[in-house]
């Protein structure tokens, strides 16, 4: 009997190809918002190191100057973080969508790869089958041979 053949292998193989990719995508925009998150948490606290010290300096005397600059200045680090919340709901809606179809191409992959094996069930128990008859055949010729001698 012929070697099992799977009709969609290479269908399958493309399938699975696709997901590999897609995993590797999905892992770097992974990274990426784990970089943003990162710089978030770094913006934070250099915020609250300056508005610490801007505290201490208040009650150590400052002048209007220096209480304007750390005034700027701490606006200005409120700014980049509400520009890293953005670019962080960005990602996570883009990592969002690159895992769904992740899923997604999981999904048909396993729908082929059980599919294949359930093909190649019925191929193993057509294979058995057909043995058990040659070994049957045999077995009932060697028989009649040994009977008709």
């Amino acid at each position: 009997m012929k070697k099992f053949t799977f009709g969609l292998d290479t269908v399958l193989g493309y399938k699975n190809q696709v997901l590999s990719n897609l995993k590797m995508e999905h892992g770097k925009i992974i990274t990426e918002l784990n970089q943003h998150e990162n710089q978030m948490q770094d913006l934070k606290i250099k915020y609250e190191s300056l508005r610490n010290e801007f505290n201490e300096k208040k009650l150590s005397g400052m002048t209007i100057m220096e209480a304007r600059t750390f005034q700027l200045y701490l606006s200005q680090i409120e700014n980049q973080i509400k520009i890293q919340a953005q670019k962080i709901e960005e990602v996570k809606k883009r990592e969002e969508k690159k895992r769904r179809e992740v899923v997604e191409s999981k999904t048909e992959s396993a729908a082929i790869e059980k599919l294949r094996e359930k093909k190649k069930i019925n191929y193993d128990a057509g294979v058995k089958k057909s043995e058990e008859l040659f070994i049957e055949e045999f077995v009932s010729n060697a028989s009649s041979t040994i009977e008709r001698r």
